[in-house]
């Protein structure tokens, strides 16, 4: 499922350690009960605002340097982030026909 926006721009690099990033800084565990339509509708407005943090994020390697990173950015705009990696990931296990378990 790719989505209609101004400027793509996609995760590069290991997105189950992004995700694991996330995770540990707890911002995925307080959207997993929340309606994500209007979250990712809110993402697409402010498209390009997040593809200037998903070229940031690209560029880090060092994990304690990418975890400092998002904790400088706004929540919203961290929920954005989750929401854009759980559904890149989602996109590659489709495409590849692999489950997640």
């Amino acid at each position: 499922m790719l989505i209609d926006t101004p400027t793509p721009a996609y995760l590069t690099g290991n997105l189950d350690r992004l995700f694991s990033v996330l995770f540990d800084l707890g911002y995925v565990e307080k959207l997993i009960h929340r309606d994500w339509k209007p979250i990712y509708q809110a993402m697409l407005s402010n498209w390009p605002e997040v593809s200037k943090v998903i070229a940031e994020i690209n560029k880090y390697d060092n994990l304690n340097d990418l975890k400092a990173y998002i904790n400088t950015l706004p929540v919203h705009i961290v929920d954005f982030i989750v929401i854009e990696v759980a559904r890149e990931l989602a996109d590659y296990y489709d495409e590849n026909k692999e489950m997640l378990h």
